[in-house]
């Protein structure tokens, strides 16, 4: 029952969500166009917007520092911004595995499967995340805040999906941990040794395989892969309206005000 189970699991594509500090590096595009082929790639919109931004500041010459702001070096934000531009241009983003979401199901691509209320629920988990990043006065200022909280909040709200992310240079928790840290979220790492990350750790280093990914591994490239449990989510329920966000303020406090309450990341290198 269970190889046959392992064998079901094996042909279902993976929900990933990328990490919008790895997409915005010098792998992030490339690793982007090569996933696409293999898993359910996720994208927060955020993304296109520091993009967007970063080329803007470049053509005018604003005083922008994408490596105080962003954690990356002006060359290589600069060839990180055309490699997504190719991407974006010469190959089309809707005819592949690339899916997103906006602020209304218009600008939304979503899979058949996709779980009800997708927009809504990420939306009502994002806002409740600001909310712990003010009480704990975390660094809600970065630019990247509002795609990472995205990523994170998306992530959830799949259910089998998973953020690839990076570890720093010398090994460090990836990033995304010390964000979860500054909300009072805990992230554990996971010991290779564990029967069930080691058997899942297989599978997502053989699909990185067959996409051509591990050729950034050996460049140097430390891939990481992070899982979010949020015991108190539960889906809400939705309005009839398509584009119908919930306020948070509507919500019965106890829910919005604690629902990551008890929430652990976990984590491991890939």
């Amino acid at each position: 029952m269970f190889d046959d189970l392992e064998i079901r699991l094996a042909h279902r594509r993976q929900s990933i969500v990328l990490d919008p500090g790895l997409a915005l590096s010098l792998h992030g595009a490339p690793i982007a166009a090569r996933l696409g082929r293999v898993a359910d790639l996720w994208i927060v919109p955020e993304l296109w917007h520091i993009l967007d931004n970063v080329a803007l500041s470049q053509g005018h010459r604003r005083a922008f520092d994408p490596e105080r702001s962003l954690g990356h070096a002006p060359r290589d934000m600069a060839l990180s911004v055309r490699l997504w531009e190719r991407l974006r241009s010469e190959s089309d983003l809707s005819s592949g595995a690339f899916f997103w979401i906006g602020d209304a199901l218009r600008e939304s691509r979503l899979p058949e499967a996709a779980p009800p209320g997708l927009l809504q629920n990420c939306e009502i988990l994002a806002q409740s995340f600001d909310a712990r990043g003010h009480a704990t006065r975390a660094g809600s200022r970065s630019p990247l805040w509002p795609a990472t909280r995205d990523a994170l909040a998306l992530s959830v709200v799949l259910g089998t999906g998973l953020v690839l992310t990076h570890l720093d240079g010398d090994g460090r928790p990836p990033a995304l941990c010390r964000m979860l840290d500054e909300c009072a979220v805990r992230s554990t790492p996971i010991d290779a040794g564990d029967g069930v990350a080691a058997r899942e750790r297989e599978q997502l280093r053989r699909m990185a395989a067959a996409c051509g990914l591990a050729k950034f591994v050996f460049a140097g490239l430390n891939l990481a892969v992070l899982q979010l449990l949020v015991p108190r989510y539960v889906p809400f329920s939705v309005p009839a309206e398509p584009d119908g966000l919930p306020d948070l303020e509507d919500l019965p406090l106890a829910v919005s005000a604690t629902l990551w309450d008890g929430a652990e990341g976990f984590w491991y290198p890939l």
